[in-house]
């Protein structure tokens, strides 16, 4: 099993030593995404849940997007 910890560059720092995704490959490949929120990658916070929601979701794409996600 071979495990390999990504912390998108565009998404804001995780916080202490956790990481935002974990790509494990064992015969196949999983990507395990946790703890994205709505925080800018310079701390900024936005006004409103809906805000802080979609930058959540931004979040979480950019894990899918960050080298070796899946590569």
């Amino acid at each position: 099993m071979q495990r390999r910890d990504i912390n998108a560059a565009d998404a804001p720092a995780p916080a202490g030593q956790y990481t935002q995704a974990v790509k494990v490959s064992s015969g196949g490949r999983t990507l395990y995404i946790s703890g994205q929120v709505g925080v800018a990658a310079d701390g900024s916070i936005p006004e409103g849940a809906e805000a802080q929601c979609a930058l959540a979701w931004r979040n979480l794409q950019a894990q899918l997007r960050a080298p070796p996600a899946w590569g």
